[in-house]
């Protein structure tokens, strides 16, 4: 299975250079007005977005204006990265090795509030925005940016996938980011 992700996730990618940007803009734009139109986003009070590579994928930036526009919460993507696991020694002298479970990352959605601020954001390896923990105010200097758990949940997800089955089904960037967080967030 994971051979057979592997491949998949190398066709989708040599498919989707094949993509002009003005297609890829104009599938975005096409996607962003379907959702608009879904009644659970109509309903939704606060929805979660991922922050789009500048290319390579769906772009949403118009779906994030849009929801903004909207005055629904925007909920973005975080990702937390442990901190640096060493080997240490026991007292005994054998060697204690971290776990991976202890040393994977997390992720967390937390809101944006406009899209100057998105634009202002340092841009990671992949290009994405890099939201900050907290969040510039006028009078406390700094506060912790509104997690979606805070904010009552949010209706709607979107998440990134290089590749979707007709049932739904989702092909990741292979990292477990949003496999993990929705478990979590369906409990």
């Amino acid at each position: 299975v994971r051979a057979a992700k592997k491949r998949l996730r190398s066709e989708m990618a040599r498919v989707l250079k094949t993509l002009s940007p003005a297609v890829i803009a104009a599938e975005s734009q096409r996607v962003c007005d379907q959702i608009r139109r879904l009644p659970v986003y109509q309903a939704a009070r606060n929805v979660s977005v991922y922050l789009s590579m500048p290319d390579g994928e769906l772009q949403t930036a118009a779906l994030v204006d849009q929801i903004l526009a909207d005055g629904k919460g925007c909920f973005v993507p975080v990702t937390l990265q442990p901190p640096r696991l060493n080997q240490t020694t026991a007292a005994d002298g054998s060697v204690l090795t971290p776990t991976p479970a202890v040393a994977m990352a997390s992720m967390r959605m937390l809101e944006v509030t406009s899209t100057a601020e998105i634009a202002a954001l340092p841009r990671d390896r992949w290009g994405i925005p890099t939201v900050p923990l907290t969040v510039a105010t006028e009078r406390h200097g700094t506060r912790p940016r509104r997690d979606v758990m805070a904010a009552g949940g949010c209706a709607l997800v979107i998440v990134p996938g290089v590749a979707f089955d007709a049932h739904g089904g989702r092909l990741g960037h292979g990292k477990g980011f949003y496999d993990t967080w929705l478990r979590g967030y369906r409990r």
